[in-house]
């Protein structure tokens, strides 16, 4: 009697075929888990810039006299350096490029919206300069500054079927980051 790499069953028939089987049922959820890795990692990598470009924002307009904003009128020079440090965030961390940030708007009191042009997404940038917060009984003027752009997922939305047949999950969504500074 020879014994070889493979081994017989009692019936006398080879192994080898149930783990080719076994192989074939595992891979397309390997590959889904390895693809949602892949991707979830590039949306939280993206997250993470976003709320670094909102904190330094954040950082800059507590900084800021709050004196020279005038609410409803266009922004002033102190605000549109909030927004351009945002914008400067994103472009030296290769989240946008080949565009500009407007000159932005008025959006309510003492808040002021700017967004970029000719980018492939869509980037919003949010400055409140007069945000106020109820802090152990008082009333606080703060700074929040508020980032939307959207996420991508790449490849996961399309062989999320593979592990649920029939399901579907959207390829794009968006993130956004908010920080809070106390004015100074």
């Amino acid at each position: 009697m020879r014994i070889g790499p493979f081994r017989r069953g009692q019936n006398g028939q080879s192994r080898r075929g149930s783990q080719i089987v076994e192989f074939a049922m595992v891979l397309p959820i390997f590959l889904v888990f390895t693809i949602a890795a892949f991707d979830f990692g590039h949306v939280f990598a993206l997250r993470d810039k976003l709320d670094n470009s909102a904190r330094e924002g954040g950082r800059i307009a507590a900084s800021l006299p709050l004196s020279v904003e005038v609410s409803g009128s266009a922004p002033s020079a102190n605000t549109t350096a909030v927004a351009q440090a945002v914008f400067n965030y994103l472009f030296d961390a290769k989240v946008v490029h080949g565009c500009t940030l407007n000159g932005g708007a008025s959006s309510g009191t003492f808040t002021w919206s700017f967004s970029a042009t000719n980018c492939p997404d869509n980037l919003g940038i949010t400055v409140e300069r007069n945000y106020q917060v109820l802090v152990s009984g008082n009333t606080v003027s703060m700074s929040r500054v508020t980032v939307s752009y959207p996420a991508h997922f790449l490849f996961f939305h399309r062989v999320i079927g593979l592990l649920a047949p029939g399901a579907s999950y959207p390829s794009t969504f968006v993130l956004t980051p908010q920080a809070v500074m106390p004015n100074l």
